[in-house]
């Protein structure tokens, strides 16, 4: 019968190591991703970013308003962006409450929207 030695037995344990990290528990699926907020409900400040790997959020913007997912309402001031479709854009990543990256193509968007001159049209349209 052959015995281990010692040093051929550290030369195994890494190994034995690697294959039990798997097993601890969800280390080999990761982190559990956070469920983005519906479309329909957001509002605040807004950062427009050059990337969509960046973004919250990919939008297509429509020219009508009938067309669009959402309505939105451009705020002049932040505190006023509290409703559903009323957006303050702001210039500062930091300061925005999502990201969003203005898509080209109308089928990889993840919503479209249209921007309207009226508050009170500014919302979601899907019934």
């Amino acid at each position: 019968m052959k015995t281990l030695s010692l040093r051929s037995a550290w030369r195994t344990l890494p190994l034995l190591l690697m294959a039990l990290l798997p097993l601890q528990s969800g280390w080999a699926l990761g982190p559990a991703p956070s469920p983005q907020p519906d479309y329909c409900e957001l509002s605040g400040a807004v950062y427009v970013v050059q990337t969509a790997a960046f973004a919250d959020y990919r939008v297509f913007v429509y020219d009508v308003e009938g067309l669009a997912d959402m309505v939105i309402f451009k705020e002049n001031a932040e505190f006023l962006a509290q409703a559903p479709g009323h957006w303050f854009f702001t210039d500062v990543q930091a300061f925005a409450d999502f990201t969003i990256y203005l898509e080209q193509t109308e089928s990889f968007a993840d919503f479209g929207i249209a921007f309207t001159p009226f508050s009170t049209a500014a919302g979601c349209t899907r019934q």
